[in-house]
């Protein structure tokens, strides 16, 4: 079977599913579809002369040492309907893999469960409108010992599919907000959803260690645009040195997610 057709099956299969929705973007989709019209822009550049013979794509990341740093997006609520004990295998592939787990919404029950399978693990909070809920989160989150924290900080106005509303009990955080939550977070603190400059600059000044730039596969706010251009500007800015920037690609309607490092 070609790749092809493993996507189209896993669709088709998807879209049987009432998890077949996350296959959707918002209201126009206007999103998923400029996102793999941007992509389409870049091309591989080939250096045949002097090539490595036995390349490596070892890394160690924020305390976190990866074989393959390419990551899975941070993503929860589709993987348990799509098969049994799903969360469990993604964690086991991943371990095989040398990559790390990143886990959405919901927080996995089995959060704990997972990181003992030995694969290296994020979870993200939401910024629930009832702050003790997200600090609740993040504390509950920490104790499982997981590697690195991230927080949503681009679903403060919840999150939406097609014209459903998926999460609503979110509301903005502030730079301030942002402070606080870095003291009450020990491990590495990422911020998701960074989409400009200004708010790459205040996430690093708040004391993030990273951030990812993302549209947050086209679940919140329609017309936003693709995550690549913004990534030279937020690595260019001049504090970022050893700041981790993660850009999380969100192709084709079958939705195949990827995350590409760029370390300044």
């Amino acid at each position: 079977m070609e790749l092809r057709e493993i996507y189209e099956k896993g669709k088709k299969a998807l879209l049987a599913k009432k998890s077949g929705i996350f296959l959707g973007g918002v209201e126009t989709e206007f999103v998923l579809a400029n996102n793999r019209k941007i992509m389409e822009h870049y091309t591989l550049r080939q250096r045949a002369i002097d090539s490595a013979s036995e390349p490596s794509t070892e890394v160690e990341i924020l305390g976190v040492n990866l074989r393959t740093p390419v990551i899975m997006s941070a993503i929860t609520a589709p993987i348990p309907d799509i098969t049994h004990n799903g969360l469990m295998d993604v964690a086991r592939g991943l371990k095989e893999a040398g990559s790390i787990m990143w886990t959405g919404s919901p927080i996995p029950a089995n959060l704990k469960e997972i990181k003992m399978t030995g694969v290296p693990l994020a979870a993200n909070v939401k910024p629930y409108a009832d702050r003790n809920k997200m600090y609740r989160a993040l504390d509950d989150i920490q104790k499982t010992g997981i590697d690195w924290v991230g927080v949503e900080i681009d679903s403060g106005q919840g999150t939406k599919i097609l014209d459903r509303e998926m999460v609503s009990d979110c509301a903005p955080l502030s730079f301030s907000e942002l402070k606080d939550i870095r003291k009450a977070v020990a491990r590495p603190l990422i911020f998701k959803g960074v989409l400009s400059e200004e708010d790459a600059a205040k996430a690093f000044d708040a004391g993030a260690d990273g951030i990812i730039i993302s549209n947050h596969g086209a679940h919140t706010i329609d017309y936003l645009h693709q995550p690549i251009p913004p990534v030279t500007v937020a690595v260019s800015y001049p504090p970022f040195h050893r700041f981790l920037a993660v850009v999380e690609l969100v192709l084709f309607y079958v939705k195949i997610f990827t995350s590409i490092y760029f370390i300044n």
